[in-house]
């Protein structure tokens, strides 16, 4: 019964089979064809990257040569301006420590007692204004000493510290 059927779909079903082998056939061809594209896209890719990141890696070298080629030059202006900073602090100091000594030593004098005896020892008057009752100070020489040596360190720091500090880092180097 079933072969009655069929006996007159047979020639429509050996092309409906013909077709699927041709579509099977087609569709592996394709998924071949597909295959070889991607490995093909994928070998075109692994080369790119590997160009990239030689790239990368060179840039990121003479970026780190350049950096620290920068460091090197701000390092040396910076210890130059110290130097020089501290010659000029110890030859400024000599000369004023002089200054100090013979200032104290010309200097009026004044009997801190207000006795008028003339044996008492009189101290010199450094003020260059006038000294209002009650706001008169002794001070010893050491004491005068370590406070013009310390403006003269503190004076020298600023400009130390103003001359590093005016050195642009970001100035290119010349190779």
């Amino acid at each position: 019964m079933i072969a009655r059927l069929l006996d007159p779909l047979r020639p429509y079903l050996a092309g409906a089979a013909g077709l699927a082998i041709a579509a099977s056939l087609a569709w592996g061809l394709r998924v071949d064809h597909l295959r070889a594209t991607y490995k093909r896209d994928l070998s075109t890719s692994r080369a790119e990257y590997a160009a990239f990141r030689t790239v990368i890696v060179n840039r990121t070298a003479e970026a780190l040569r350049l950096d620290r080629a920068r460091n090197t030059r701000v390092a040396s202006e910076q210890v130059a301006i110290i130097r020089k900073e501290q010659n000029a602090y110890l030859d400024t100091r000599e000369h004023e420590l002089t200054r100090l000594a013979e200032r104290l030593r010309t200097a009026p004098r004044a009997d801190p007692g207000g006795s008028g005896d003339a044996g008492g020892s009189a101290l010199p008057i450094l003020s260059d204004g006038p000294v209002r009752p009650g706001q008169a100070a002794i001070v010893d020489v050491a004491d005068a000493e370590a406070c013009t040596d310390n403006t003269l360190k503190l004076e020298s720091l600023i400009t130390a510290w103003r001359g590093v500090a005016a050195i642009d880092p970001n100035e290119p180097t010349k190779d």
